[in-house]
């Protein structure tokens, strides 16, 4: 089995690590690591991101998406700061959950903003007795 990276990969990687050191970091070093980002930075890391194709990695081409395979998403994804890379995973995913399961009026409304960054995807869970505290949860085997 052959673990290099392809060209292909070798370049998108490469494009991904100078978009953070020349677009990504500045924008984070310009903050308090401690604080939230503002809404507006993060939508514009989302922005930077979405050239990319990592708002949208993957929803297919056909649905607006940039179609990326999953291994090299992954070696993309790997390359941004933590705090971009945890932004994009609620991003990306919501986009690809609605690219698949939704209805034609659904991906028409909604995929464009997101893909775009122009709207901020989020996500929330919730269990029986423990509401949203992941800690509290109880599985049984």
């Amino acid at each position: 089995m052959d673990f290099n990276l392809t060209s292909e990969q070798r370049m998108a990687v490469e494009a991904v690590q100078k978009m953070t050191a020349r677009d990504l970091q500045p924008v984070l070093d310009a903050h308090d690591p401690d604080t939230p980002l503002p809404k507006e930075a993060m939508r514009g890391l989302l922005k930077i991101c979405a050239g990319q194709g990592l708002t949208s990695a993957r929803v297919p081409e056909s649905a607006g998406g940039a179609g990326i395979p999953t291994l090299l998403f992954g070696l993309m994804f790997e390359q941004l700061p933590p705090v971009v890379g945890f932004a994009i995973v609620g991003q990306e995913a919501t986009a690809a959950r609605i690219a698949l399961d939704s209805t034609p009026e659904q991906r028409e409304r909604l995929l464009p903003d997101l893909i775009a960054a122009n709207k901020i995807a989020c996500t929330g869970s919730t269990e029986p007795d423990v509401g949203s505290d992941a800690r509290g949860v109880k599985t049984r085997v």
